[in-house]
């Protein structure tokens, strides 16, 4: 964030536009006589990538200096304003003696909660550099997995816009050429090129209106989920559980990121029960968070973690046999992490699986559609051909 500072200087007011660190400086030496904050503009996916900012503090904190020595450190170093925002708000959260999640809580839209969490974690355990180093493994295991789905469907999604636009371009400039030329036959056209015809006639004069009424659709939708928690919670549920491939992704993505974070907190010496009500502060499908909810629940109602587990519905048969085993042994730590384990696995052979089998099968739906659409043009001319000879 900048701010527009006037302020007396060598005996003249000056107006300046300034960062945080550098409005520090104006106060502490100069007599200021008006400050606003600016509001920036630009596109945040773009401005920020926080990610790097906490793998250098984590770095720094777990060789040799202290978190404020850290801090200090990036701040005199870093080019990227957005982190010099960010780690000036620190400095001074430090100085003032305040939470440093707190002073991050400005931030959450742009870095989201897990910093957040991780940095009252970590002064809360007194383990700053251990709930680093968790942080940067948590954002490295959110990036690599959106890097590995997006590679996967990177192709497929590519080749089916290249198909659309040249079916667009066929239906308007081809199509109607071929159209006139069956109308010179007089006879009955194949039953392909019916299809080609009329699915070309609906694209035409309804396509438009077909986009229109998805987004619309799309609209109310996304309305509905930030005004309406019970529609939230339902579409949420059927994205988890309902939609076959999609489902499997997203169920074993939420519940890896689960295990991950309940694992960093138990290392950091959190009881279960704190560990289970700060997990689901990273939780962001409300149904998934409605199940933690109903575990935390039934456990302070007198409930062993086991029969918590499997009321809740959330989680497979093996992963309650091992809460069970973890229970009885008193080694839930250990049989946590090793969920997290397994469900990483999981994951990544569903990437793997999925990067495997698209493409053989989009190639074949690309072949079908193409020996449709040669068929449906051809098949009249092939038909007066035969009737010539």
């Amino acid at each position: 964030m900048k701010y527009k500072i006037t302020y007396i200087k060598n005996g003249q007011i000056v107006t300046q536009t300034v960062t945080q660190q550098i409005k520090d400086e104006i106060f502490a030496n100069h007599e200021v006589l008006k400050s606003e904050s600016k509001k920036s503009y630009s596109i945040p996916i773009f401005r920020q990538n926080t990610d790097v900012l906490f793998k250098e503090l984590s770095i720094i904190v777990n060789s040799s200096l202290s978190f404020s020595d850290a801090v200090e450190l990036l701040l005199k170093n870093t080019k990227n304003s957005y982190h010099q925002e960010i780690l000036q708000d620190i400095k001074n959260g430090l100085n003032k003696g305040e939470n440093i999640d707190e002073v991050l809580a400005k931030h959450k839209k742009n870095i989201g909660i897990l910093p957040i969490l991780f940095f009252r974690i970590g002064f809360v355990s007194g383990d700053i550099g251990g709930a680093l180093q968790n942080l940067v493994m948590l954002l490295e295991f959110s990036k690599q997995s959106k890097k590995k789905l997006f590679s996967a469907l990177s192709y497929p999604i590519l080749v089916m816009s290249f198909f659309i636009v040249a079916m667009v371009i066929i239906f308007n400039f081809v199509v109607p050429q071929f159209e006139n030329m069956y109308a010179q036959f007089g006879s009955k056209l194949p039953f392909m090129t019916q299809t080609l015809l009329f699915t070309r006639d609906f694209v035409v004069q309804y396509g438009i209106v077909f986009v229109i009424l998805n987004l619309i659709l799309a609209f109310i939708i996304n309305f509905k989920m930030k005004n309406s928690l019970d529609f939230k919670l339902k579409i949420d549920k059927i994205l988890f559980s309902k939609i076959p491939i999609i489902s499997k992704f997203v169920s074993l993505w939420q519940i890896h990121r689960i295990f991950l974070t309940f694992s960093s907190l138990l290392e950091s010496k959190y009881t279960f029960a704190q560990s289970l009500q700060s997990t689901q502060m990273i939780v962001t499908n409300t149904y998934v968070l409605s199940r933690l909810a109903s575990i935390e629940n039934h456990i302070k109602s007198g409930s062993s973690i086991n029969e918590a587990f499997e009321r809740s519905g959330l989680f497979d048969e093996l992963t309650n046999r091992l809460i069970y085993s973890g229970e009885i042994s008193n080694r839930i730590p250990q049989v946590i992490k090793e969920l997290e384990k397994i469900y990483y696995a999981k994951f990544d052979d569903r990437i793997k699986f999925l990067s495997s089998s698209v493409e053989p099968i989009f190639l074949l739906f690309m072949g079908i559609a193409i020996l449709w659409l040669i068929s449906a043009l051809m098949l009249p001319i092939w038909d007066m051909g035969n009737i010539i000879r």
